[in-house]
């Protein structure tokens, strides 16, 4: 007979040469360890690195390619690299802080916009006279003249417009007073058609000066940054309007405006002389008195080549028809 306590260490001896049989004859523990390695020296599991994604897999984790109008992204890791590339500008965006690389120039507009004004009153009709006139030149066709030698001569990357007043005769005080006309919109790729409608141009009426003021200071107004009238005239208003008065109000209410005047054939005409020298002292313009197709050549030439580029943008504002905005009932 076995002691009790023999019997107790046999089935403890057995339940362990039993686990050890099943142990042995059962699948590894480390075997099914996904990823895991076992060093063979303390038993202990050790993690695998991690394998290399590939590309394909980066693109699965991070958001597609997105194409629009304005840009053209594409996202590729965890933090995203980003590659926009649109009209205005191309931007590189990489790395986990979001490094920024910036390459491209941003798109150029116009950074200067200048409005010709000019005088086609019957007055116009007259002559410049003077040695290279002769004597029977007319202003206008000096003018014209004069102009289209020098139109192409201004910068390339200056919006420039062309405007007349007293463009036309109704013999009615109210509606030959408010004679003006847009010829050519602002751009910078329209200086032939400038000189085709210049060449156009003849005189006929009254000298609505403010009234044509006024409304070159409206095609100005959606700009923001330096603005030019080159103004061209031989007389003073003739509608019992005060130019200099417009003038000062709108530059007072902080309408950035700049008038350059040539005065054409006025000789003896103080009153002409007084107002359009007043107009361009308000703007911090300056007036040219120019009685001979010469004169008339130095000044304009002085004016355009004054027009140079500074700053970078120009943008517009969100109401352009500023002059609504800025000068009472009676200027409108």
């Amino acid at each position: 007979m076995i002691p009790s306590n023999c019997r107790l260490w046999k089935k403890i001896l057995n339940a362990v040469l039993a686990m050890a049989f099943l142990l042995a004859s059962a699948p590894s523990a480390l075997a099914q360890c996904i990823g895991c390695q076992h060093n063979g020296k303390d038993g202990q599991l050790i993690p695998k690195e991690a394998p290399i994604e590939t590309a394909p897999d980066l693109v699965r984790r991070s958001k597609p390619m997105q194409v629009g109008t304005d840009s053209t992204q594409l996202r590729v890791g965890t933090d995203s690299t980003t590659l926009q590339v649109g009209t205005d500008s191309t931007t590189l965006q990489t790395g986990t802080d979001n490094t920024l690389i910036q390459a491209g120039v941003e798109r150029q507009q116009p950074q200067m916009a200048v409005i010709i004004l000019i005088d086609c009153s019957h007055s116009m009709i007259e002559g410049l006279g003077g040695p290279l006139a002769m004597g029977h030149e007319q202003k206008m066709d000096a003018a014209k003249r004069v102009l289209q030698e020098t139109i192409a001569t201004i910068p390339s990357d200056v919006s420039v417009g062309l405007r007349v007043f007293g463009q036309s005769f109704h013999n009615d005080g109210y509606l030959d007073c408010q004679q003006s006309a847009l010829l050519v919109p602002l751009g910078v790729r329209n200086r032939r058609t400038m000189i085709e409608r210049v060449r156009q141009i003849r005189p006929f009426g009254l000298t609505p000066l403010t009234y044509g003021l006024r409304e070159a200071a409206n095609d100005l107004a959606s700009f923001q940054g330096k603005r030019q009238i080159i103004l061209i005239s031989d007389g003073a208003e003739t509608c019992n309007e005060d130019p200099c008065a417009l003038v000062h109000q709108l530059t007072s209410r902080g309408f950035d405006l700049k008038i350059d005047i040539v005065g054409v054939g006025l000789r003896n005409d103080r009153l002409a002389k007084a107002q359009l020298d007043c107009i361009a002292r308000q703007s911090q313009g300056t007036f040219y008195d120019s009685n001979t197709a010469a004169e008339m050549v130095d000044s304009i030439r002085k004016i355009v080549g004054e027009a140079k580029v500074s700053g970078k943008v120009l943008t517009k504002l969100k109401n352009p028809n500023i002059m609504n905005q800025t000068a009472p009932a009676d200027f409108r």
